[in-house]
């Protein structure tokens, strides 16, 4: 019911990404692991690598579930290890079997199996390509801050994602979030039951705070059930050791399920991002005013790909490494010529002091101001302004922001 009732996660989930898939392959492998752990015949051994072969295509960071099968694997037969370091080579071959052709392919056409989504990510998240307000860390302490940073942000994903709190620091939030620590601490007392969820989800944690130092809220939405299960493990334990005071548990839960509700309500009338309705309607547009033959260049190019019906050249680097070089060379410019790229689109967000300023009357000069200007390189000059319109839009975080609306054309 916790992950039911919380729309955060039906936001994302029907939002036609890969969490859908990947989520239930997760917690499909787990369960399956967890039936057959104790018998772990060859046919059951190929059966889990065939699982965690599909759960790492889903997406890649399904590579932590292998490990933490495979260490757990290792560590409840220790005592016959050449017999299990078999099985753990036989699961292994089989999942990397199953991704290899996906590897190849990658390889084949991009000279890496790395993704660009990840490289693009990378860059941005550590403040070499522009995102938000984020700065390149000069310094061993800018770069421990920066991850200290995004760990806070983490635990607040993870919070949010969980329904306990709806981004406001208030005595309920604090009731809630410290129940569910609780809980989660009490359910360590069963850890050995549980340790191949923990060790998941800690490898996922620390890989995107350590490495990429950021971290999107899809990225920590497939471990939300994981973190449910332990929760309500820790919450039974504590029923069951504490039978007098079950009436008085069982009104906290019927609380914590309304609050949780309420929540939920908030952030419904909020929306995910409430400014994708204005990307569709430029969607539409694209797809009404320009030729079937053109080609438009979009930074953040989701909508514009599912809607526009016209070839979207995605320039941030997440679907295109070619863009990561021009972001790189800072020659994005003269790759828009290279790709006879018609139109330039985007929506571009701004800061708080921004918003503040335009509310007080501010002009936004958006070809000059919007985010990748340092990197259009030369020839941004001859961008001309064909429509630019702005909103206030409420963030999920709660915060009013300004986000800009605009279309370039490229002579």
């Amino acid at each position: 019911m916790l992950y039911g009732i919380n729309p955060l996660i039906a936001f994302q989930t029907l939002g036609g990404i890969e969490v859908v898939f990947y989520t239930f392959m997760i917690t499909l492998t787990l369960f399956c692991y967890y039936r057959v752990k104790d018998k772990l015949n060859i046919k059951n051994i190929i059966f889990l690598g065939l699982m965690l072969g599909l759960t790492m295509l889903a997406r890649i960071d399904g590579l932590f579930l292998i490990i933490a099968i495979c260490l757990h694997i290792f560590w409840i037969s220790r005592k016959n290890i050449k017999y299990e370091m078999r099985n753990i080579l036989i699961l292994g071959t089989v999942a990397l079997l199953i991704v290899s052709p996906w590897f190849i392919w990658s390889y084949t056409n991009f000279g890496t199996i790395v993704q660009s989504s990840a490289i693009a990510r990378f860059n941005m998240n550590h403040g070499i390509f522009p995102f938000f307000d984020l700065k390149e860390p000069k310094n061993l302490f800018q770069t421990i801050s920066m991850i200290i940073e995004n760990l806070i942000r983490t635990i607040g994903s993870v919070l949010i994602q969980l329904g306990v709190v709806d981004f406001n620091i208030n005595i309920i939030t604090i009731f809630l979030s410290s129940l569910m620590l609780i809980t989660l601490l009490v359910s360590l007392k069963n850890f050995k039951k549980l340790i191949v969820n923990l060790l998941f989800v800690l490898q996922i944690i620390l890989f995107y705070n350590l490495y990429l130092w950021g971290i999107q809220i899809r990225y920590i939405t497939p471990i939300i059930p994981t973190l449910i299960i332990l929760i309500s493990s820790g919450l039974f334990f504590i029923f069951n050791k504490i039978e007098k005071y079950k009436f008085l548990l069982t009104l906290i839960v019927i609380v914590i399920l309304v609050i949780f509700i309420f929540n939920g309500y908030e952030q419904w009338n909020r929306g995910y991002f409430s400014w994708q309705k204005e990307i569709y309607k430029d969607a539409l547009w694209i797809r009404n005013n320009t030729n079937p033959s053109d080609n438009i260049g979009v930074f953040s190019a989701g909508i514009p790909i599912y809607f526009s019906e016209r070839r979207i050249i995605n320039l941030d680097g997440v679907l295109n490494f070619n863009a990561i070089e021009a972001l790189k060379n800072k020659s994005v410019i003269n790759y828009m010529k290279i790709s006879n790229i018609t139109i330039w689109y985007d929506s571009v967000y701004f800061n708080r002091t921004v918003t503040n300023d335009y509310l007080k009357g501010r002009k936004i000069d958006i070809l000059k101001e919007n985010i990748w200007y340092n990197f259009l390189g030369e020839g941004k000059e001859n961008l001309k302004l064909i429509e630019q319109r702005e909103g206030i839009y409420k963030h999920l975080r709660g915060f009013d922001m300004v986000i800009v609306f605009f279309k370039a054309k490229l002579n």
